[in-house]
């Protein structure tokens, strides 16, 4: 009974904490909310001249999403997101207890780790997180309606497809294709009525938009410690130019190649949750720009990884010993390598893609312990 009342009260705390951060700042869901107003006004949502570098960057069958939410005070619609991104840390946390048998204590102590990238999440009002809970959710259900909505949203950052390509004919189903294509169609030409343009006009405004982060943000921003991805880290060693977002795009496309050949050759003998999980947790590793909110997209593996180590707590040869080193490893440098909670150390690991190669420690550890998992069953 103290259990539950203690977690039931740090989550209570927890949870208005977040959401007082996303209606103190949320400066990226400003940028959803505006799309959503310039939409109704039949503005377009890539002006460049007006946005600057807080531009619409996804794509335009989005925008008209955002209305719905843009219709509200712009305080008030915060508070909504806000609660949105607390709705799913816990959707997520639910899926990860009753679908993969994650541990509550387990789920409860990494999302305490966690804090510092909810918080990063919820002060910038942004939506992987969302995103997150959404494809996940759609995983245990059986609904190309569902399906549909999940691959639509996970094109919102382009690269973030990713995870949907390990089970593409899941999704090239009739139905489910039917409903995207469509979705897609209509919401576009949605646009380009609304606000009098043209298909070839609406879709370069978009490429420029969306490449628009080298010209208005500080190199500091798109390079460096805030986009701790491999991708990025080794676009920084080659001295590769911020604006040379084509070469970005081409080293991006490597580091996804190796993690799809990981996934195909040795991740076959487990479940479509747990690969989709490893999937996931990829993305940021080879996004170009991941920003640190997409690295939320490690929990679902990190804690599924931290349930195996303890399910086989029991063990003392060297490759749980290793295993776990690896795990120990991956929450220092993922959740916790920053310098505002590890000093010198976290300062280290920011300027040095710590997140990125903590993630591939986190899949090594995972893939060690799954196997040792397998030979004993």
């Amino acid at each position: 009974m103290l259990k539950r009342l203690f977690f039931f009260l740090v989550l209570l705390v927890g949870s208005i904490s977040l959401i007082r951060s996303t209606m103190g700042q949320g400066t990226d869901f400003f940028v959803y909310w505006k799309a959503g107003r310039a939409l109704l006004e039949g503005h377009s949502v890539y002006d460049l001249e007006k946005f600057g570098g807080m531009i619409f960057k996804y794509p335009p069958w989005l925008a008209p999403f955002f209305i719905p939410i843009s219709l509200l005070p712009f305080e008030f619609a915060k508070f909504i997101w806000g609660v949105l991104g607390v709705f799913s840390i816990f959707t997520m946390m639910k899926i990860l207890k009753n679908f993969a048998q994650v541990k509550l204590e387990i789920l409860f102590a990494l999302g305490l780790l966690y804090w510092g990238i909810w918080a990063i999440h919820a002060l910038d009002g942004q939506v992987a997180i969302p995103l997150m809970a959404l494809a996940l959710f759609s995983l245990t259900r059986k609904s190309p309606a569902l399906d549909a909505m999940n691959a639509i949203a996970l094109s919102s950052k382009v690269f973030t497809v990713f995870p949907l390509l390990l089970e593409w004919k899941r999704y090239w189903k009739p139905r489910t294709l039917l409903i995207v294509v469509s979705t897609v169609l209509l919401s576009t030409a949605f646009v380009i009525v609304k606000t009098d343009s043209t298909p070839s006009r609406v879709i370069g405004e978009w490429r420029e938009a969306a490449s628009s982060g080298a010209k208005y943000l500080p190199e500091g921003n798109t390079r460096g410690k805030k986009n701790p991805s491999l991708s990025n880290y080794t676009a920084s060693l080659f001295a590769v130019p911020v604006q040379d977002s084509k070469t970005e795009v081409v080293i991006a496309l490597i580091f996804f190649a190796l993690a799809a050949l990981y996934l195909i050759g040795f991740t076959q003998n487990q479940d479509y949750f747990t690969r989709f999980c490893i999937a996931l947790a990829l993305t940021p590793v080879a996004h170009p720009l991941p920003w640190l909110h997409l690295f939320s997209w490690t929990f679902p593996l990190m804690a599924i990884t931290a349930n195996l180590a303890w399910q086989q707590r029991a063990r003392r040869d060297v490759g749980f010993v290793f295993a776990a080193s690896l795990l120990v490893l991956a929450i220092l440098m993922v959740p916790l390598g920053a310098e505002s909670a590890l000093g010198a150390m976290g300062s280290w690991f920011e300027w040095h893609a710590g997140k990125g190669f903590g993630t591939v420690f986190l899949v090594g550890s995972q893939f060690i312990l799954q196997q040792h998992l397998a030979k004993s069953v």
